[in-house]
């Protein structure tokens, strides 16, 4: 039976650890700072300038920005500027209004009959 010493392999995981640390370290600091762009969308604005962004019918002006809004026909939308862009494009008599800010459904399970 082979029996593993604790605190040998206690070390050891110390020290792969320590080398996965000491890689993805070295990868950073050769990789030019440009990560960021990545994560951050070049669409992104402010929430407060969603409701004065230009819309247009294929939505190539909107933000994006994931702040959902629920509408009128309870249907969530990505953010406010999406929901003016289906206001466009559908060419309704009466427009989808926004109702609240956040989801239609924060628990859709629970809401079902």
């Amino acid at each position: 039976m082979l029996v593993i010493n604790r605190t040998l392999v206690s070390y050891f995981n110390t020290v792969f650890i320590a080398a996965l640390f000491v890689y993805v370290s070295a990868q950073y600091a050769y990789t030019p700072r440009v990560f960021f762009t990545k994560f951050f969308n070049l669409l992104s604005v402010d929430v407060p300038q969603m409701k004065d962004a230009f819309v247009k019918k294929n939505c190539s002006t909107c933000p994006g920005v994931y702040y959902p809004v629920c509408g009128t026909d309870n249907q969530t939308y990505l953010n406010e500027c999406k929901l003016h862009c289906l206001n466009k494009r559908m060419n309704k008599k009466k427009p989808v209004e926004m109702v609240r800010t956040g989801p239609c459904f924060v628990f859709p399970e629970l809401n079902a009959e």
